[in-house]
């Protein structure tokens, strides 16, 4: 059986299994992984679901770093326009 692994990389590796469960694949060579990874290793069907979800999570990145970039635009505006209070 084959399945597609992504790698934190960015890679899609083709991979033949001996079998799979709800959770897990068991590898040819006797591993046995868990098909889903908060970044490391994913199994999926085709090479299209493991491209979407490398592209899907790149994307995610991207908007969280320009959500952080305009935070930081707004801050420095902020700090800029700070004057000494006159008490």
């Amino acid at each position: 059986m084959i399945k597609y692994r992504t790698w934190y990389n960015l890679s899609i590796e083709k991979v033949e299994i001996k079998k799979e469960t709800e959770k897990q694949v068991h590898l040819l060579e006797g591993n046995i992984e868990n098909k889903r990874s908060v970044d490391y290793r994913n199994y999926f069907d085709t090479f299209e679901e493991a491209k979407q979800f490398l592209l899907t999570r790149e994307k995610t990145k991207r908007d969280k770093a320009a959500n952080e970039i305009q935070k930081a635009a707004e801050n420095i505006n902020k700090i800029i326009e700070m004057k000494e209070e006159i008490k």
